[in-house]
């Protein structure tokens, strides 16, 4: 089936996180119910997506609950009910955790059937705890999609586990009993996932993701290791089968029992010291590890794995997923982008290590930041023989690496020793020491420029550029003048990156990215750099003259975001990501500026003007970086209006 926008109840849970990440990366709209309206603008910064939005939903246990947030959205058409009272500190495991989650089930199958008609596929997330019997094991019992667990309501309420598992089967036995009575429109599809692991879909801190892993990872050299074991399966793989389950007909009526390898604590110890030798965590018996999962619940989920026709996440990958902590070194992060995106990984929860050219310009940066997040590094020069490779042997918990740093000085007497060398040897020192003091690292993000992509010695508005073009810019051309060195820095230090990748076939992936003339605002009100285009033009009295000049612009915080892209895409990998949106001139600039401050002595902008300047602009066709990044750029007049205000409030 087609579906444009999907409802999921609970959207900030571990699992419904996962899922919500999915739908829009897959393109989907997604209206996610939250408890509170700062739970919500949580969700949505960390989703940073203008396809996501929120519905608060304070108790799913009342009646009506879903009914006004329904009503709201008659674009919806699929439903994915996620939300589920998951508390183990609960006095009363009736009211408290069982009632709350058959009602709630009922509120939203109530809901949608009285006030979304529209709606026509829902997917309800159980538990395996529906389907076992957890207070009476039996290894030799293989468990299938037809199997129920026989606790009963009053086993349920002896304590908060119990509580939980009877929450789950009534819940669910509540889907089936509401198909048959009320017969809607809509068809019903049921997941039950094992016990869920995997790192967050978002990095934020505190990481409540799994318990599992949590707990051992907390031991001491010295402490025993709990014996507990089960089936597990990877949160990505859970979240993957809720959108099979609404996109596959063969999924209707049918229930999805999601379970992988067996694990147990030691086995999981094991793992961890595998791979991360310097953990404290004690080493796993492998040997116990066996003994133990013999123990463990066995399946026959052939019918599922049928229907959602995908290889799981193996446990070792699950975990080590889970355990590495994403830290990204982003070169030169005092500059008007590289703030932007240190800015925007923050806000993503990363950690952030950042290279400045001297201390000075280190704790200037770090003021600026305020996060105890974000640290930084020397390097004073980065065209210097191995200017990375100390900063770097520092940092082995660093994943990803950023190469923002590219000298820009003007004037320069030596455009070739000052702007043109720098660049290239910059980029090249980067990549090695990556290649020889991190492999840790996996992806490299290069900041380019639309000036490697486009011919601005000569440019032909007939022409389309795409990721495939290259500037024919000499290097000759380039000792000219600053302009020229510039944009020849720019085309042989992108050629140089993918000079390396080809020769040196490192285990990093690659991609780069090539914004168009950059706008916006700085990352921090009370810093130095911003826009230097916008600040020309606010800076004009009322009788100067508008200087004649035009290009694609791109703003500076889409910039950054793209990064962030390009890191987690796998799309991104080995792609140039060129980053154009609306066309600008001075007149245009001075237009918006007049119509927006109108108390500005900055000259009236002539839209005749703009618009014929326009037209000597070069053309593009970036479907396929936009595509890749999938989200909406900041128009011009925002990004505009946005950097004068904040220009006027500094003064």
């Amino acid at each position: 089936m087609t579906a444009t926008t999907v409802f999921v109840s609970g959207a900030n849970g571990y699992i419904a996180q996962h899922i919500v990440k999915q739908l829009l990366e897959h393109g989907y709209n997604v209206v996610g119910s939250v408890r509170s309206a700062s739970k919500g603008e949580e969700l949505k910064q960390l989703t940073q997506s203008e396809n996501f939005s929120y519905e608060v939903v304070a108790d799913i246990g009342e009646i009506g609950a879903f009914d006004n947030a329904l009503k709201r959205h008659p674009e919806v058409t699929v439903f994915l009910h996620a939300a589920s009272p998951v508390t183990f500190s609960a006095t009363d495991f009736d009211k408290e955790v069982i009632q709350p989650a058959i009602n709630g089930t009922k509120n939203a199958l109530a809901a949608i059937k009285e006030h979304a008609p529209q709606v026509q596929r829902v997917v309800v997330t159980s538990s395996i705890a529906a389907v076992i019997d957890f207070i009476n094991p039996d290894p030799t019992t293989v468990y299938t999609e037809e199997s129920w667990s026989p606790i009963t309501h009053e086993q349920g309420l002896q304590n908060g586990l119990l509580a939980y598992v009877a929450s789950k089967k009534f819940a669910e036995l509540e889907v089936d009993k509401f198909m048959k009575q009320e017969k809607p429109k809509f068809k019903i599809t049921t997941t039950q996932p094992g016990f869920v692991f995997g790192p967050q879909a978002y990095v934020i801190n505190g990481n409540a993701s799994a318990d599992i892993i949590n707990t051992v990872v907390n031991l001491g050299p010295s402490d025993k290791i709990p014996e507990n074991s089960g089936t597990f399966i990877d949160v990505r793989d859970v979240a993957k089968a809720h959108l099979v389950a609404f996109e596959k007909d063969e999924a209707i009526d049918q229930r999805l029992v999601l379970v992988n390898e067996k694990f147990t604590f030691e086995g999981i110890a094991h793992i961890i010291n595998e791979n991360f030798p310097d953990s404290k965590v004690p080493r796993g018996d492998l040997t116990k590890d066996d003994l133990q999962k013999n123990s463990s619940h066995n399946y026959n989920t052939s019918k599922t794995n049928k229907i959602l026709g995908f290889d799981f996440i193996p446990l070792q990958k699950s975990i080590v997923d889970t355990m590495v902590t994403s830290s990204v070194f982003i070169s030169g992060a005092n500059g008007y982008i590289a703030q932007h995106i240190v800015k925007q990984l923050l806000e993503h929860g990363h950690n952030v290590v950042g290279s400045v050219r001297s201390v000075i310009d280190g704790d200037e940066l770090k003021q600026l930041i305020q996060s105890e997040n974000f640290s930084y590094e020397i390097v004073a020069d980065i065209g210097n023989v191995r200017a990375f490779d100390d900063a770097i042997k520092k940092h082995p918990e660093v994943t990803v690496f950023i190469h923002s740093a590219s000298p820009v000085p003007f004037p320069a007497n030596d455009v070739e020793k000052e702007i043109i060398q720098p660049a290239i040897n910059g980029t090249r020192n980067a990549l090695l020491a990556i290649t020889e003091h991190a492999p840790q690292i996996k992806r490299v993000v290069v900041t380019s420029s639309v000036a490697a992509v486009v011919d601005l010695v000569n440019p032909d508005p007939e022409t389309i550029y795409t990721e495939d073009s290259w500037s024919p810019i000499t290097y000759e051309q380039g000792l000219q003048n600053e302009f020229h060195a510039y944009f020849v820095s720019k085309k042989f230090s992108e050629l140089e990156v993918w000079k390396f990748v080809k020769e040196n076939n490192p285990t990093f992936k690659v991609t780069t990215i090539q914004p168009g003339f950059v706008l916006g605002p700085a990352a921090y009100d009370s810093t130095k750099v911003s826009s230097e285009f916008v600040n020309a033009v606010v800076q004009l009295g009322p009788s100067d003259k508008i200087p004649e000049s035009s290009g694609a612009f791109i703003d500076v915080r889409d910039v950054a975001r793209a990064h962030l892209a390009a890191l987690e895409k796998d799309e991104a990998i080995d792609q140039r990501l060129v980053l154009v949106n609306e066309n600008f001139s001075f007149e245009g600039i001075a237009h918006i500026i007049k119509e927006n401050f109108p108390n500005s002595k900055v000259p009236e902008g002539d839209l005749t003007k703009d618009e014929l300047q326009k037209k000597s602009c070069q053309n593009y066709d970036t479907s396929k970086s936009n595509k890749i990044l999938g989200f909406d750029f900041i128009s011009l007049e925002k990004s505009v209006v946005d950097s004068v205000a904040q220009y006027y409030q500094s003064m």
